[in-house]
C-alpha cells in the first residue's frame, strides 16, 4: 500500500452521515457553499426559525424569508466573510 493511498475504513464520512451528526446537535445550523446558498439546515435552525430544511435548503441567502431584507445584506456578509 502506498502512503498516498486511501483505504475505504479511512475515508471521510458519507454526507448522510454528516448531516445526520449536524442535525443532533444542540446549536443551530446552516451552512452555505461559496455562492452563498444553503446546503444544510438542521433541526435546531428549524425550531428557532421556524423553516423546515425543506424551505430553507437551496435559497440563496436570508432575505425576505429568514431576516428582514434590510439586514440581509450585513448578515450574508458577515457569513460569507468567516
Amino acid at each position: 500500500m502506498s502512503a498516498s493511498r486511501i483505504e475505504p475504513e479511512h475515508e471521510q464520512p458519507t454526507s448522510d452521515l454528516l448531516a445526520a451528526l449536524l442535525d443532533g446537535m444542540d446549536a443551530a445550523l446552516c451552512a452555505f457553499d461559496a455562492e452563498g446558498v444553503i446546503t444544510h439546515w438542521n433541526r435546531e435552525a428549524e425550531r428557532i426559525l421556524g423553516w423546515p430544511p425543506e424551505e430553507a435548503v437551496g435559497r440563496r441567502g436570508f432575505a425576505g424569508w429568514a431576516v428582514r431584507s434590510a439586514d440581509a445584506d450585513e448578515v450574508q456578509g458577515r457569513l460569507m466573510a468567516v
